[in-house]
């Protein structure tokens, strides 16, 4: 995950969703601030149905809607 970590705060969204992509398939249960950078990379990926499918496992996690709205991230 640092990797992907490391492409997401660079900008590199695309090798970033790769790496978090590849990591859920081996991984059961991802941490949500992970589900979270991977959402964001969907989201600047222009891949909102994928986002949000991350935004809803988040849901699934107990994660509460103040979450999102303190991590607002605009989406250019």
């Amino acid at each position: 995950m640092n990797s992907a970590e490391f492409f997401l705060a660079n900008g590199h969204y695309k090798d970033a969703a790769r790496l978090y992509d590849s990591a859920f398939s081996i991984q059961n249960t991802p941490l949500a601030q992970d589900l979270y950078n991977a959402s964001i990379c969907a989201a600047q990926l222009n891949e909102p149905e994928k986002s949000m499918a991350y935004c809803l496992l988040l849901a699934d996690k107990g994660v509460a809607p103040d979450f999102f709205e303190k991590k607002l991230v605009i989406v250019t």
